[in-house]
């Protein structure tokens, strides 16, 4: 038998099994990554980032408090917000355009000084589990 690593990216899981069969996967998580992607803090933004299944109601709490927010939304459903700082990862729900416009999103984000960014967990499946991986990576 064969032992495959995985971390999750742009070719869905399901659909690498569907050839190779059960493997294993990594996360960011796992003690001993396999490759330089899988370490806990291979990128990372300056601002501190969390990874929120609530982006709005927890924006809502902080920026009661003073607090600079931004919000990295999944899709323009989610968006409407009194925040002023918002990137929305795509307009039309698609994880591969958000997958696209990751980084450079989270770098508009931190170049604004703000406090905290608020990031929205997309769903979990396909390329968005591996989405939702690297921004758990980041929350730490």
């Amino acid at each position: 038998m064969i032992e495959l690593y995985y971390r999750h990216g742009s070719v869905p899981l399901e659909q690498i099994e569907n050839i190779c069969g059960k493997i294993k996967t990594y996360t960011t998580s796992d003690k001993s990554p396999r490759s330089p992607g899988m370490l806990s803090k291979h990128y990372f933004p300056s601002t501190r980032t969390v990874l929120s299944d609530n982006p709005l109601l927890l924006a809502s709490v902080m920026r009661s408090k003073g607090i600079r927010i931004g919000l990295l939304i999944f899709n323009r459903k989610t968006a409407d917000t009194e925040a002023e700082h918002i990137v929305v990862l795509s307009d039309i729900g698609d994880l591969s355009q958000a997958a696209m416009k990751l980084y450079s999103a989270l770098h508009i984000l931190d170049q604004m000084k703000l406090d905290i960014i608020i990031a929205e967990k997309v769903p979990d499946i396909g390329i968005g589990r591996a989405i939702n991986d690297w921004l758990i990576s980041v929350s730490k």
